[in-house]
């Protein structure tokens, strides 16, 4: 053969399996079929599968130098391999999207923290500054009730030096009335 395809069997032989045997049977080489090629692929059916209850169907390449069928035990360990990789291609897909995930989740919870810090530091200073203007409030508030107090006072003063200015202002009335 020369050319670069692969030729399929010119019949197709039946491929037989019974629901009793575990094992997987590959197609009966006969005198009558042409040698296979490198290219040219033997279908296996898997009778029973831990996984399914229906029958799998997978593909092996045959060596271009054996005429005879793989032993049921080799096609078997072939597909579970095939199987084990597929779960693996699965499950290493999933789990690099995770792995991005827990990474992502980790680098925000360092800067979560920061931020944690950075509002408790932030937090006690506002409450040194509201203890600081609530001190000033006081203060101020005491300031202003002495004004007031001091307003208060002088305002009795007034009144007590203005008593006293009228009483000199009668007597000094009362002297030039008498004298």
């Amino acid at each position: 053969m020369t050319s670069s395809t692969a030729e399929p069997p010119s019949h197709p032989p039946a491929a037989s399996s019974s629901s009793s045997s575990s094992s997987a049977t590959l197609f009966p080489s006969s005198s009558t079929d042409p040698p296979y090629s490198s290219s040219t692929t033997a279908v296996s059916t898997i009778s029973s599968s831990p996984f399914s209850s229906t029958s799998n169907t997978t593909t092996s390449n045959l060596n271009p130098q054996s005429s005879t069928p793989l032993a049921p035990e080799t096609s078997a360990r072939a597909a579970r391999a095939a199987l084990d990789a597929t779960l693996h291609s699965l499950s290493s897909s999933h789990s690099a999207a995770l792995h991005q995930r827990a990474s992502m989740i980790h680098s925000n919870s360092s800067i979560l923290e920061t931020q944690e810090t950075q509002l408790a530091r932030d937090a006690a200073s506002l409450g040194n500054s509201a203890s600081a203007y609530e001190k000033l409030a006081t203060n101020s508030r005491n300031a202003l009730k002495e004004i007031g107090d001091v307003q208060n006072w002088a305002e009795m003063m007034e009144r007590d030096l203005a008593v006293v200015e009228e009483a000199l202002r009668l007597v000094d009335a009362d002297a030039e009335a008498e004298g």
